[in-house]
């Protein structure tokens, strides 16, 4: 068979939506996969999917996991080329000199009070956009929700609960510290909607 055609495509995502698939970047994973298994076989593409849901479909939502991994593989793969991007490598250095130039000036007080008032702002756009997504549009994506929640968590546990400016004396090693955090959540926050805007353009 040729490869199938977007209409064709939709039909599959639309089937495994229907049977319980509720991630939109697992569908996607789980439609290539049956996309790829269809255009090996001989005959019409109604024929050819009945038959293979037939034989596969069982086997097919059991595995849901794996399709789970691989997706939030591509996403954190998505999320490394972003933070050593050209682009990012210089909003850190540009983030690391600011809070040198705050800390050496203002004094690390005052530079902490900044980087909460800044930090919070940022995990409240994360998740008032991540829960518009759920709550609202009601648009479920495997990677954003492990990479955010895994992100938005593991720094929740390093500035909140740890506190590793009271242990930093030095200002340059405390500011390229502040500089990682707000680095990090940013290039997060990008992946997040590049991942969605990539997802929504992929069968509309």
């Amino acid at each position: 068979m040729h490869k199938l055609n977007l209409e064709q495509l939709k039909f599959i995502d639309t089937y495994l939506k229907n049977s319980g698939i509720e991630y939109v970047d697992v569908r996607i994973e789980m439609t290539d996969h049956v996309a790829s298994a269809i255009e090996d076989m001989e005959g019409d593409f109604l024929d050819c999917f009945k038959e293979y849901m037939l034989q596969h479909k069982k086997e097919l939502l059991k595995s849901k996991y794996n399709f789970m991994c691989a997706a939030r593989k591509k996403g954190f793969k998505y999320l490394g080329k972003t933070m050593v991007s050209p682009l990012f490598t210089i909003i850190f250095l540009l983030l690391s000199i600011s809070l040198a130039v705050v800390i050496k000036y203002e004094g690390p007080r005052q530079a902490i009070d900044i980087f909460m008032i800044v930090y919070s702002l940022i995990v409240i756009t994360i998740f008032i956009h991540f829960f518009y997504n759920y709550g609202i549009a009601k648009i479920k994506y495997s990677v954003s929700d492990r990479l955010l929640t895994s992100a938005v968590a593991i720094l929740y546990w390093i500035v909140m609960v740890l506190h590793p400016e009271r242990i930093i004396k030095n200002e340059i090693v405390l500011s390229v510290y502040y500089a990682f955090i707000f680095y990090f959540l940013i290039a997060v926050y990008y992946t997040f909607i590049k991942l969605i805007n990539k997802y929504k353009l992929q069968y509309k």
